[in-house]
């Protein structure tokens, strides 16, 4: 079936389908919660004069309203987000055994080992370019040809790095941070390991996958694992709040080399 006629489908389904559908889909992936949390979030908290329409912003990719769209509203990247293999974040990372790095959870997770090649920032900084908002249309969502990936230059690696200070990676919460950046409640972290809850509901639905102790499932279903310390499942936030610690074999010192 062509991509046009399954978006067709899709947008002309009855809403009870719908629903069942973005249930399983919010289930299985945690970007799509977010991004769904969030438009409705909106709309709860919108004037009664505004649209109840939302649209999607597909260069800084946020939800807005148009009549609240102007210049300087969106802030965004034009390169690509590429992985910067000599970060400290990945000084411990076996593929084999946590996945592949190029993944968008790690974006999220670990921004610090990710690099625009537009602008040579990290991850979770903020867009290099300031505009108004692009409304995604519904013939963007089509298909494309792949875009190949562009390649880091060491150049522009290591000019990155000299811009930064003394990374560190965080014994408590695993995320890299700086002196400059780290303060009493800069880390969120539990103080039990998390492990496997196979009784929880997430596993009880008829689509899930059988219930397996792996950092792929910890990361795609965290309602499906626990923590001993304050029984809270494995998404954020953590139980407590606190300063970074570092861990004293992973420092790594990113300056002029």
């Amino acid at each position: 079936m062509e991509t046009s006629q399954k978006l067709a489908d899709i947008l002309n389904a009855p809403p009870e389908h719908l629903r069942a559908a973005i249930r399983i889909f919010c289930t299985k992936n945690k970007e799509a919660r977010n991004t769904i949390a969030e438009y409705l979030s909106m709309l709860r908290e919108q004037k009664p004069d505004r649209p109840t329409e939302l649209e999607f912003c597909k260069k800084c990719e946020k939800p807005f309203f148009e009549a609240d769209n102007r210049d300087g509203a969106c802030w965004f990247h034009d390169g690509q987000c590429l992985v910067d293999d000599d970060a400290s974040v990945w000084n411990d990372w076996e593929e084999e055994h946590f996945g592949f790095k190029d993944d968008p959870c790690n974006q999220e997770e670990n921004p610090d080992g990710f690099l625009w090649t537009c602008c040579n920032r990290r991850a979770a900084e903020q867009g290099c370019k300031n505009h108004k908002h692009e409304p995604l249309l519904c013939s963007d969502t089509l298909q494309q040809p792949p875009t190949p990936k562009a390649q880091l230059s060491d150049a522009s690696v290591k000019r990155a790095r000299e811009e930064h200070d003394e990374l560190k990676v965080c014994e408590r919460c695993n995320r890299g941070f700086t002196d400059a950046s780290n303060s009493n409640n800069a880390c969120n972290y539990h103080t039990s390991p998390i492990r496997l809850n196979s009784t929880a509901m997430i596993w009880r639905h008829p689509n899930m996958p059988w219930p397996e102790d792996t950092p792929h499932y910890r990361r795609i279903f965290p309602e499906g694992f626990v923590y001993d310390c304050c029984g809270r499942d494995g998404t954020p936030p953590a139980c407590r709040v606190g300063p970074h610690k570092a861990r004293e074999d992973k420092r790594v010192k990113e300056s002029k080399q």
